[in-house]
């Protein structure tokens, strides 16, 4: 079974890849879901993100 962190670009969801990134959380993958209601700011810090995490 695959553990998957919901990725919005968020306080938490942010901590939580950083968290991963120690290795102090686990997870398979974590996804972000443009439903094309967020910021035009938040989509740009959730691609910054995923240059340096994984994120898809």
């Amino acid at each position: 079974m695959k553990t998957y962190l919901s990725y919005g670009g968020g306080v938490n969801s942010t901590a939580c890849i950083v968290l991963h990134a120690q290795g102090k959380l686990h997870y398979d993958e974590a996804i972000y879901v443009d439903h094309g209601c967020d910021w035009p700011e938040t989509r740009e810090y959730v691609r910054m993100m995923a240059e340096r995490f994984p994120i898809t």
